[in-house]
């Protein structure tokens, strides 16, 4: 091989290289989702579910849509509760996010999902998106289903993209 071949080859080598390392830092590469766990795999635990697959995994979600999460989780949502943010200059206050409540803990019997003792003790996870909207539409939606998760809660907020999820411990 010439030198010159060989130079082609190393530059166009740097040159793929340099592309790959910018395209996994860019926000808009693909993450896979590392290790998803079904939730018969924690027994019961639904708080050890959401933080393996939800925390954990979060870049996977990260600029995905809300109805992403909908088709993933395996847990019944209770509620969902919009999160507010009032404006610094005094303007209207803005959805900036929503919470969402499981029960604490479920079981498995006979692949049916049931809940297990004290179903009252609600976990939520916290997800964040990464445009805010007029607060008034989040406060009509929980005025009409009352915070219960419908096809058209489901609608309205399934098209939100996701910056970030939590939970508090």
């Amino acid at each position: 091989m010439k030198t010159t071949d060989i130079r082609s080859v190393l530059n166009l080598f740097l040159a793929v290289l340099a592309l790959s390392l910018w395209a996994i830092d860019s926000p808009a590469s693909i993450y896979v989702q590392q290790d998803y766990k079904r939730l018969v795999s924690f027994s019961g635990d639904s708080s050890s579910y959401m933080r393996e697959n939800f925390i954990r995994n979060q870049k996977y979600y990260k600029g995905k849509t809300l109805a992403t999460v909908f088709t993933k989780l395996e847990l019944p949502i209770v509620k969902l509760i919009p999160i507010g943010m009032s404006q610094v200059d005094g303007g209207p206050e803005s959805c900036v996010g929503v919470t969402l409540y499981f029960n604490k803990n479920y079981i498995y019997f006979r692949n049916r999902l049931l809940k297990a003792s004290n179903p009252f003790a609600p976990i939520p996870l916290i997800i964040t998106f990464n445009k805010s909207f007029p607060f008034d539409k989040a406060a009509e939606m929980i005025r009409k289903y009352h915070g219960k998760l419908t096809d058209s809660v489901r609608s309205f907020y399934g098209k939100e993209v996701i910056d970030s999820i939590s939970t508090v411990n």
